[in-house]
């Protein structure tokens, strides 16, 4: 899942259209904002049955979304994309 997002959507370089703020711009038009990213990955997981969240929080003074993602039981420390 993370390879393919990361292969098929690229950051929005236009911030004001808002729709680079969902999922759905990142799935169809290949183009979102790190929430889209973020927002994407969840849904993606979630129909595999991954634990994971959704993490706002700031970065460089800037709003970002991170996702968070339970690892098997063989690893137990999470893992945080970017």
């Amino acid at each position: 899942v993370y390879d393919y997002v990361c292969s098929t959507v690229t950051y929005a370089k236009d911030m004001r259209p808002l729709i680079v703020y969902t999922s759905w711009s990142a799935l169809f038009n290949n183009e979102a904002v790190c929430q889209g990213y973020a927002q994407l990955m969840y849904k993606m997981l979630k129909e595999l049955g991954i634990s994971v969240r959704v993490i706002p929080g700031k970065a460089n003074n800037q709003s970002h979304g991170w996702n968070i993602v339970k690892r098997p039981v063989e690893s137990q420390s999470p893992v945080l994309l970017v």
